[in-house]
């Protein structure tokens, strides 16, 4: 590289707004409990696609990140913020799949970025129209996860998957099975 062609790219973004999207694409590549090799051939693809866009080389330390790096991440261009989400969408499709935990943590990255709320409106819409996702059952994984974490969130979306075809029930919180008509859980009282 020359002299010349070294600043001629502009750095839009710092390493550690770089540092925390990395270590998002990786939260995201394993959101569904495993790392397919798709979901990580992508994610380095990416990575070097992004530094290679905002010029930045060396480590890349994304185990000391905390929230307090998180607001630097809303001071980005609209434009690379898109590229952000686009890339990360990537990553979920990279499987051959687009799950519901992967669009929650899409959805929250791109709030976390400040993104416009036609922007995070035009991500849900490609992920029920394209992909089948139902608004419904991502609303109440979004509770769960936001109430119990990520894995509660998957446990929740493969019983559901699990029993859908056998028409039970299961309870979020005990993961009990029960029958269709119930309301709240036969085992631990809580509402289904």
């Amino acid at each position: 590289m020359s002299i010349f062609s070294a600043f001629s790219k502009k750095r839009n973004i710092s390493k550690k707004q770089l540092e925390i999207i990395v270590a998002n694409l990786f939260m995201l590549a394993h959101s569904d409990g495993e790392v397919h090799p798709s979901e990580m051939e992508k994610s380095k693809e990416i990575i070097n696609r992004l530094r290679d866009k905002w010029n930045i080389n060396g480590d890349l330390d994304i185990e000391n990140i905390d929230s307090s790096h998180y607001d630097s991440l809303e001071d980005m261009k609209e434009e690379d913020k898109l590229f952000v989400i686009e890339s990360m969408i990537e990553v979920a499709l990279s499987d051959g799949k687009f799950d519901y935990v992967e669009l929650y943590l899409i959805v929250q990255f791109s709030q976390m970025l400040s993104a416009t709320d036609e922007s995070i409106e035009a991500i849900l819409d490609y992920a029920t129209s394209e992909h089948n996702l139902k608004s419904d059952i991502y609303n109440k994984m979004g509770d769960i996860i936001q109430e119990k974490g990520i894995e509660a969130g998957n446990l929740f979306i493969k019983l559901l998957d699990e029993h859908v075809f056998n028409e039970e029930l299961v309870c979020p919180s005990c993961n009990s099975a029960a029958k269709p008509e119930s309301v709240y859980c036969g085992q631990c009282g809580n509402k289904l």
